[in-house]
């Protein structure tokens, strides 16, 4: 591999922030001299889904899991020595685990986090102490299951940011459906300062999230923002002491598991993510057919039993017969949730996500 010499701060990966010595790191206080490999040229007539095979493995514990008894998943991003810097050995991993847990009827909200000082600032690029060698081309690659796969989980999926995050990592928490963060984190879209695209479908997520002008300007600039203005530009759901973010997503995600109907969380999830495309008179007239149904279904007598009986509601899990005629149904027929072993993966939601994610491969 052609590799140059250059300043980086260490195991930022893909939004590493070049910097002299006296700079502010996102990550370190001390920068230190990694290399900047380039990927090697395919052979002649070789194709993607041939040349281009992870070299990380999947097997490793390099995300953790803990159900617990309170109805949260607890995934832990776990590569404390490389600031659980993203790999593709990870990215399955992360990815099998949500799946495990969305079909898992002892959980209903889940929660992510890292391990250590950071949450994850982007794709490992290798370097000292590096084991990672994966073809950066992968990242993102269509022979992959999809990066947008988070938001085809039908559970609530809390961020918890512990630490630095920034590029996929960044992008991935955008994919959660809250985000809480440590006091003064430190966040960053810098593909524009390596050189980039807007990758892994960030040009499509942000301005849903934050608004036009606010996704141009994060994503044009590439600059560092804290918890503090991220909480203001709509970033973040809310900030966190750090030795309390954890606990205080877990409560969170609790009060879901205990006092909240799963069919209706995952139908609600649907409702927001495909009227992102749908007009005002579609989501009127569909929620018609939806208000009726649930009218009709066991969760509704349910809750209004318990608020009767000033007691804790007992809803079945999804499938296990709650409200099945709302459920989002497990072929994509109800545009919200497929389930697939093939390596594409789980196809997006329709009318909700492009139908493959669209990223830059030559990172």
């Amino acid at each position: 591999m052609a590799c140059s010499a250059v300043r980086f701060g260490p195991i930022i990966g893909d939004q590493a922030f070049a910097c002299s010595s006296d700079e502010t790191m996102l990550a370190h206080d001390v920068d230190v001299e990694i290399g900047t490999c380039h990927p090697p040229a395919m052979a002649e007539g070789a194709s993607d889904a041939a040349e281009l095979q992870p070299t990380g493995h999947p097997g490793d514990d390099v995300v953790l899991s803990e159900v617990r008894g309170d109805g949260v998943a607890l995934l832990t991003l776990h590569r404390p020595a490389r600031l659980n810097a993203w790999t593709l050995a990870m990215e399955d991993r992360y990815f099998d685990l949500l799946l495990a847990a969305d079909a898992d009827d002892a959980v209903r909200a889940i929660v992510v986090t890292g391990a250590g000082r950071g949450f994850s600032p982007g794709v490992d690029l290798g370097g000292p102490g590096s084991s990672n060698h994966d073809d950066p081309r992968l990242y993102g690659s269509i022979s992959r299951r999809p990066t947008t796969l988070p938001l085809t989980v039908r559970k609530p999926l809390i961020a918890a940011i512990n630490g630095p995050v920034a590029g996929v990592s960044l992008v991935q928490t955008l994919q959660c459906d809250l985000r809480f963060a440590a006091t003064g984190v430190k966040m960053a879209f810098a593909f524009p300062r390596r050189g980039l695209v807007a990758e892994y479908g960030v040009s499509w997520l942000l301005p849903r999230l934050i608004g036009t002008s606010r996704a141009l300007d994060l994503l044009l600039s590439g600059r560092v923002v804290t918890s503090e203005e991220a909480l203001a530009l709509g970033l973040i759901n809310r900030i966190v002491p750090a030795e309390q973010l954890v606990d205080e997503a877990i409560a969170y995600a609790a009060d879901l598991a205990a006092n909240c109907s799963p069919a209706s969380m995952a139908v609600i999830k649907q409702q927001i993510y495909a009227d992102w495309e749908n007009d005002l008179e579609t989501a009127r007239v569909r929620v018609a057919g939806l208000m009726s149904a649930s009218l009709d279904g066991p969760d509704f007598r349910e809750g209004v039993a318990s608020f009767l009986e000033k007691r804790r509601p007992a809803f079945a899990p999804l499938g296990k017969g709650s409200n099945s005629s709302l459920e989002p149904d497990q072929d994509g027929q109800s545009g919200v949730i497929v389930n697939s072993g093939s390596p594409a993966g789980r196809r997006s939601r329709t009318a909700a996500l492009p139908k493959t994610s669209s990223c830059s491969n030559d990172e």
